[in-house]
């Protein structure tokens, strides 16, 4: 629990001096730095995760998992060890858990650090392009100003919890030379 602040979506307190909400209760998809993806278990049934806890039919969770698997294109390795799996690949098994759950936000914690400089940029496009095809509000922690410009359409920096800077799309894009992410 926090110290202080409130915390809120839609209308709906998550947290504040008299409320405190469960994580597990609160439909907010969350990518952590190390995606957090469980080693024992397969693609599919790391994605399947969330849908799991929420007590969705076997066959439910297994339509979801398979569309969600398909639109992050993968597919193909469903049956596959997440230990088995590329950085891109862990990337994307840990957008697809938080996206299967049709989450009313989604967190980012630095998606994109654990990735070497090539993949980083490959995933990066995709990564921009599928949320801005799934339409949801979406906060990204990053040190990276190429991040920040790929996805930000507002950005705040932060100092020690305070804002001191606010940026709207437009001075984003500036900063990388006029170059749209």
């Amino acid at each position: 629990r926090p110290d202080a602040g409130r915390i809120a979506l839609a209308g709906r307190v998550f947290v504040d001096d008299r409320t405190f909400v469960p994580s597990h209760e609160r439909n907010i998809g969350m990518v952590f730095q190390d995606y957090a993806l469980f080693p024992h278990l397969t693609v599919a049934q790391n994605v399947a995760f969330g849908l799991r806890a929420r007590g969705m039919s076997a066959t439910e969770r297994a339509e979801r998992v398979s569309r969600m698997l398909t639109r992050v294109e993968l597919a193909s390795l469903a049956g596959a060890r997440v230990t088995e799996l590329s950085g891109g690949q862990k990337q994307r098994v840990a957008l697809a858990r938080a996206l299967v759950i049709e989450p009313a936000a989604l967190l980012l914690d630095e998606p994109l650090s654990a990735l070497d400089a090539a993949t980083r940029t490959r995933v990066r496009f995709e990564l921009a392009e599928l949320l801005a095809d799934i339409n949801v509000p979406t906060v990204l922690v990053t040190h990276d100003a190429e991040d920040r410009a790929a996805f930000g359409d507002r950005a705040l920096e932060l100092d020690a919890g305070r804002v001191i800077e606010r940026q709207a799309r437009a001075s984003m894009v500036g900063m990388l030379g006029g170059r749209e992410g």
